[in-house]
């Protein structure tokens, strides 16, 4: 995100701008993280490199600006 936290964002075939809402809090990041690996199994790789870092992947969730 820009200093504005304001960034593109493309769902589907639309582009549109996207502002930060905030960082989700634990639950709610496990809940999202969970869906973002189905749709994308290779963030499995990407969190095992992060634990292994002893670091939390945040994970932002967003609004239409």
């Amino acid at each position: 995100m820009s200093q504005q936290h304001e960034a593109p964002a493309r769902l589907r075939e639309m582009l549109r701008v996207v502002r930060e809402r905030g960082r989700a809090d634990a639950a709610r990041r496990e809940r999202l993280w969970a869906i973002m690996r189905a749709i994308w199994p290779s963030y499995d790789e990407y969190q095992e490199k992060a634990d292994a870092a002893k670091r939390v992947i945040p994970v932002v969730t967003l609004r239409r600006s």
